[in-house]
């Protein structure tokens, strides 16, 4: 004789499954939106998450990512730890609260000193007396700047320094208002590109990184490739010494890892990869 327990058990167990196939369901429909802090919007953070969030949403119907505008690395580190931001795009260098972890090195960066021709600026030494702009306070970009001026033994009476964002800084030494600008931006920046062959500003080495990591050990020494901005002139004439360290790509430790996962399987897939790049010189008009 069957169990009179037998049918509600039954009944039980088809609803559990019910339930669950429902919740599945739900979980697979659910859109996750998140935020990423980056920097100003005219700076090369804003444009790589700007990119990344549109290849995601290609390819990702339920991810959806906010690129937020910020001060800088310094500033997104703090966002991430006070859960205003998922993600955050910060420099080597930077801080990071225990709550935040790094899943990804994104790009090599390199410190640019970009002078006029008539500045006769040779080495980073030569700024002094000269009007030079500088990454907007509180930046990552400003840090390291502040690190090499220490490094070799400039205070700031001994140049005028002008806080400005990066498009300010490229009108301004069009403008011949500046004599030199610093920015530690991807090597091969298209951004740096346009503005060295609009321009007859040159390029100016930056040397002695190992002795620079006694006291910064993420610095690293670069080079910057001859013909790196332009193949024909070439720009620059020749191998030219430089100090370097990583983008980084970092997240909150209770980002959901799936997420994640997602995230740096998009950014080790080369088809999307050069989506991203793709993006990124079309939003700095360079072909």
């Amino acid at each position: 004789m069957q169990s009179k327990f037998a049918i509600p058990i039954v009944a039980l167990s088809v609803l559990g499954a019910i339930a669950f196939a429902a919740q599945w369901m739900s979980e697979q429909q659910r859109v996750h939106s998140l935020t990423i802090a980056t920097g100003n919007a005219d700076g090369e953070y804003y444009a790589f998450a700007t990119a990344l969030s549109n290849v995601v949403a290609a390819h990702e119907a339920n991810i959806q990512i906010r690129v937020l505008e910020t001060d800088g690395s310094q500033q997104n580190a703090q966002l991430l730890a006070q859960d205003e931001a998922d993600l955050g795009i910060i420099q080597g260098d930077t801080a990071l609260d225990p709550t935040v972890q790094a899943i990804a090195y994104l790009f090599p960066e390199i410190c640019h000193l970009v002078a006029t021709p008539s500045a006769n600026i040779q080495q980073f030494t030569d700024l002094r007396g000269k009007r030079v702009a500088i990454p907007p306070l509180g930046s990552g970009s400003y840090a390291v700047f502040q690190h090499l001026q220490t490094h070799y033994n400039l205070q700031d009476r001994d140049f005028q320094p002008l806080p400005m964002t990066t498009a300010e800084s490229y009108a301004a030494i069009e403008a011949g208002q500046i004599d030199a600008l610093f920015r530690v931006i991807a090597l091969g920046s298209p951004s740096i590109r346009g503005l060295l062959q609009r321009t007859q500003a040159q390029l100016v080495p930056i040397d002695q990184a190992e002795s620079m990591r006694l006291t910064l050990p993420v610095l690293e020494a670069s080079e910057i490739p001859k013909g790196t901005y332009d193949g024909a002139l070439p720009i620059p004439a020749a191998d030219l010494p430089a100090v370097g360290l990583r983008a980084i790509l970092v997240t909150r430790r209770d980002l959901d890892p799936a997420i994640a996962k997602v995230i740096t399987q998009t950014l080790s897939t080369g088809q999307k990869m050069d989506g991203i790049a793709k993006l990124i010189c079309e939003r700095f008009n360079v072909e």
